[in-house]
């Protein structure tokens, strides 16, 4: 029908349109700000978030849960992340007279409902 004037046409229509749009976006769309900071849980010491990391690198590297390096990697992280759970509900626990809000909060964290 427009033959090859009616497709130049339609691609400069396409064009002009995309080009107001883009500029429609960019004034009056905010954009979102995404952080990419992973925080720790509050119970977590830095060796247990270390050993964590390591872990992972192991299991990056072998590819296999079976690998010795990974099972020692493994056992060694699941005692850290243990332990520090534990001294961090402890440590709560003893200073539950001065300090209840954290002791708390800590609590109710654990809630389901």
């Amino acid at each position: 029908m427009f033959g090859h004037f009616g497709a130049l046409f339609v691609e400069n229509a396409w064009s002009v349109f995309k080009q107001r749009l883009h500029v429609l976006d960019v004034q009056y769309v905010p954009a979102k700000v995404f952080r990419s900071v992973k925080s720790k849980p509050i119970w977590m010491s830095h060796k247990a978030l270390a050993a964590v990391k390591h872990r992972h690198k192991v299991h990056t590297k072998y590819k296999d849960n079976d690998h010795p390096a990974c099972r020692k990697a493994d056992k060694a992280t699941s005692r850290t992340v243990r332990d520090s759970r534990r001294h961090f509900e402890n440590m709560l626990a003893l200073k539950i007279k001065e300090d209840k809000k954290s002791f708390y909060a800590y609590a109710r964290s654990k809630t389901k409902s």
